[in-house]
């Protein structure tokens, strides 16, 4: 199994190393300034406002020259962490000596938090079994069997429904030759204290296909999406289930198989089109596309802005019907970049570059939680003895967070995933601790470290004038999205509310506060209203 994975991943990087070959490299990676057009433009701004030119200047303003000096001699920070992360610990913690924990598929509703993997105890037979656990009261419950099969089992998916029971898709390989088929989709769901007896997705077994991703979605239920691999070329596929019956599989796309890593994900906006992402070759050119369900058949097939030669896609939702895309944009080496792309449920509205350099990217590494915000997850490697940095980024609606690192593992295998509920965002992944141990771990944000990132935001709200005569608004300014406003006398009682100015014409004078709201403790501005 694991030789003809390969095999398919490198045939498809060499497809796309040959088509870029005739279009030229992707654009170069920014940067920041250097320090020393920083120290340039502190410099010109002193000469300008000093009154003493020549040998005078340097007398007055020796510390900011010290200061200049030293900024040459130090290299700019990339941006501090703002938000703060758990110490890594084991989440199905075991004492076997020979013991593979792989794959981490974590999925996550409000209050329901799931995380499902791959366990393999004899390394030698390749047979793997489907193990699950919940975060319930502090911690994660003891591992439970999905299915008690063994098999050769490799990309499992997980979401949690409306009613909170996760379900599980996963492909199944069956290995015949090099040549031919060796991969089917299967699923399950918990109902009450187990898991439903695995079933396939389709009886489609020509060809053979695998990869599956999984979503949830309010009217439909359950989607699945997946490849199947025929002949000379490739198709995507999808069905959804509404309680134990799967519809007959649609067709998303059909391409030349071999040009580019197919891997598909799939997204259901609330209020909006179930979407469907992956990496394709239509005749509009190769990259990272997108279409909708009409309700009978997939439409609107579109390469996404900035997504060619793009691949490695990663999917999400936000909380207003929007849809959130990343993924992995250039070649291995110093090259690469991570891209985002928004869909606000009439079209792409913009891209970002979240990094740049020797970085990686996957499906799962993409979420929003209960407050809007985007966290998008990726992996980049440092150059030193320690393993790659686990990283974040999140978009809080207005901009983009500076790098945060969750952890960095000594040996880490399997790229990362990503999830949110209850309040934090988790990440899970595997550690290696040796050659026959892989171990699961997961990392959490900490709860204080949101709070305080939101301080700083609600405190960035500026309010004035303090003194203000009756008839003359109060002016906001910084107020950012999801803050609110309320004016408040004296007592504590509510008394106008607007989003951005606060007239004052009808308030008698006296003491009012402005409290400003959002995700943290809010803040409060006093106000005095004169005649």
């Amino acid at each position: 199994m694991s030789v003809t994975v390969r095999r398919t991943h490198a045939l498809s990087l060499v497809g796309l190393a040959c088509l870029a070959m005739g279009r030229g490299l992707p654009e170069a990676a920014g940067g920041v300034p250097w320090a020393g057009e920083c120290v340039e433009q502190l410099w010109t701004t002193s000469m300008m406002r000093s009154r003493i030119p020549g040998p005078g200047f340097i007398l007055h303003n020796s510390s900011l020259i010290l200061f200049l000096l030293a900024s040459l001699l130090l290299p700019l920070p990339a941006g501090a962490d703002s938000i703060g992360w758990s110490t890594p610990r084991q989440l199905a913690p075991a004492t076997a000596a020979c013991l593979q924990q792989y794959g981490p598929s974590p999925a996550a509703r409000d209050p329901s938090l799931w995380t499902l993997w791959f366990e393999e105890k004899d390394t030698s037979l390749s047979r793997s079994t489907l193990k699950a656990s919940r975060f319930s009261n502090g911690s994660w419950s003891e591992p439970e069997s999905v299915t008690s099969d063994t098999a050769d089992f490799i990309f499992v998916q997980t979401a949690v429904d409306a009613a909170l029971n996760p379900w599980a898709v996963w492909s199944r390989g069956r290995y015949i030759s090099p040549d031919s088929g060796f991969s089917f989709c299967l699923w399950s769901r918990r109902q009450g204290d187990s898991w439903t007896s695995p079933e396939l997705i389709s009886r489609d077994t020509a060809g053979h296909g695998g990869s599956p991703s999984v979503t949830s979605d309010p009217v439909q239920g359950i989607w699945a999406i997946w490849h199947k691999i025929q002949d000379d070329s490739v198709s995507i596929l999808s069905s959804y289930c509404r309680t134990d019956s799967w519809a007959p599989q649609a067709v998303v796309a059909r391409f030349l198989w071999w040009f580019v890593p197919y891997v598909p994900v799939i997204t259901a906006p609330s209020g909006g089109k179930v979407r469907s992402v992956w990496t394709g070759a239509l005749p509009i050119g190769i990259g990272i596309y997108s279409a909708t369900w009409s309700g009978d058949s997939w439409e609107d097939h579109e390469l996404i802005p900035e997504g060619s030669l793009g691949y490695w896609p990663s999917v999400c939702s936000d909380s207003v019907g929007g849809t959130w895309v990343t993924w992995y944009d250039g070649f291995s080496g110093d090259s690469g970049l991570i891209r985002c792309a928004h869909h606000d449920g009439t079209g792409w509205t913009e891209t970002w570059r979240l990094a740049t350099g020797n970085v990686s990217v996957y499906r799962g590494m993409l979420c929003c939680d209960e407050q809007g915000w985007i966290w998008a997850l990726w992996v980049q490697p440092h150059g030193t003895a320690d393993g790659p940095d686990i990283c974040v980024r999140y978009f809080d609606g207005d901009s983009w967070s500076d790098r945060s690192v969750v952890a960095t593992p000594a040996r880490m295998i399997i790229c990362p995933r990503i999830a949110a509920a209850l309040g934090r965002v988790w990440v899970t992944w595997t550690q290696c601790e040796s050659d026959d141990r892989w171990l699961l771990y997961y990392s959490h944000t900490l709860p204080a470290g949101i709070a305080g990132h939101e301080r700083q935001r609600l405190a960035a709200v500026r309010v004035s004038p303090s003194v203000v005569r009756a008839g003359t608004a109060i002016r906001l300014s910084g107020l950012q999205p999801g803050q609110t406003v309320q004016l408040l006398d004296a007592t504590g009682r509510k008394v106008e509310l607007r989003t951005r100015d606060l007239c004052t014409s009808l308030l008698s004078p006296g003491v009012y506060f402005v409290r400003i709201s959002g995700r943290g403790q809010p803040v409060s501005h006093k106000v005095l209203v004169v005649q």
